[in-house]
């Protein structure tokens, strides 16, 4: 079978999409959502659970800590991609955040968060009620996921 130079190169881009769509999907991450609508509209129709996360990332020493050990490690990626929707209410003192964004986290802290404490970690249901307030103790990122999957049982 001789093949042109039309399709030659369409068979390589072809195979390059495929290449392309199999990568990301190995290689899927979970998004860190900023805006709540948003991380319920998605937790909704994807019915998953939403972790929502009170850090301080500019200057809270545990928040960064759970940040660089727990949710960019590759084994959280992976389980939160397939079972969670992260939702994160920073709290910088240095980044400055959109007017809506600090409204919205001050109202978050308001009903999920009153104590102001940081980081402070809830499992919500897709309808906003608490599913349970997570306490980060610096577990490995797989003891985490099982404090995690205790919770998501039915």
């Amino acid at each position: 079978m001789k093949l042109t130079r039309f399709g030659a190169t369409r068979n390589i881009v072809k195979y390059s999409i495929i290449f392309l769509i199999g990568v990301s999907a190995v290689t899927a991450t979970a998004q860190v959502q900023q805006q709540a609508d948003e991380a319920f509209r998605i937790a909704s129709e994807m019915k998953r659970p939403v972790l929502l996360v009170f850090a301080g990332s500019d200057w809270c020493a545990p928040c960064i800590r759970f940040e660089k050990k727990i949710l960019q490690e590759k084994a959280f990626q992976d389980f939160a991609s397939e079972n969670l929707v992260i939702l994160e209410a920073d709290f910088p003192q240095r980044k400055k955040l959109a007017d809506e964004i600090k409204q919205q986290n001050e109202r978050l802290a308001d009903r999920y968060n009153p104590s102001g404490q940081f980081p402070y970690l809830v499992l919500l249901r897709v309808d906003r009620s608490v599913l349970s307030p997570l306490h980060y103790t610096n577990e490995t990122p797989l003891e985490f996921i099982d404090k995690i999957k205790h919770h998501l049982l039915p």
